[in-house]
């Protein structure tokens, strides 16, 4: 089974600096609802292949996965995938410069096995609300200049 969901978001701050933050995943717990933890594995830059050990939060207990960067085009591309219990996730950022801002869309997919199809209803309401907070965590972060 197959969930997907999109939500957009005007940031007042230009394209480099909101790249900068949404691809800088050791910090993402810091906006990130349910993002618990985040170790990078690869050694090196990131790029594309570089991977990452991740821990949520879901369904009332911590879940680890890897993560892998899977689209890295510097200010205007960043994707990765993810595996997570009976979970994968495609998560893609898109940043376009508007109005002296940026407006950043993100799109995923989530594809559930298993017994977790049972409960997609609930995984796709927390994965609206989560990827809609997101987003807003990060315009706040930008915009009131509290970047870590």
């Amino acid at each position: 089974m197959t969930l997907t969901g999109s939500h957009t978001v005007l940031i007042r701050r230009p394209p480099a600096a909101v790249f900068a933050v949404v691809s800088d995943l050791e910090h993402a717990t810091h906006w990130v609802p349910g993002l618990v933890a985040l170790e990078k594995l690869t050694p090196g830059p990131v790029a594309v292949g570089t991977q990452y050990r991740q821990r949520i939060h879901l369904a009332g207990r911590d879940v680890e996965g890897v993560l892998v960067i899977s689209a890295l085009e510097p200010e205007r591309v960043f994707a990765h995938t993810s595996r997570a219990g009976p979970a994968k996730l495609f998560g893609h950022f898109e940043l376009t410069p508007e109005d002296g801002g940026t407006r950043v869309a993100h799109h995923h997919e989530i594809r559930l096995s298993g017994l977790a199809r049972a409960m997609a209803p609930l995984v796709a309401s927390k994965a609206e609300h989560n990827t809609a907070q997101a987003l807003e965590n990060l315009r706040q972060l930008l915009e009131q200049g509290s970047v870590v």
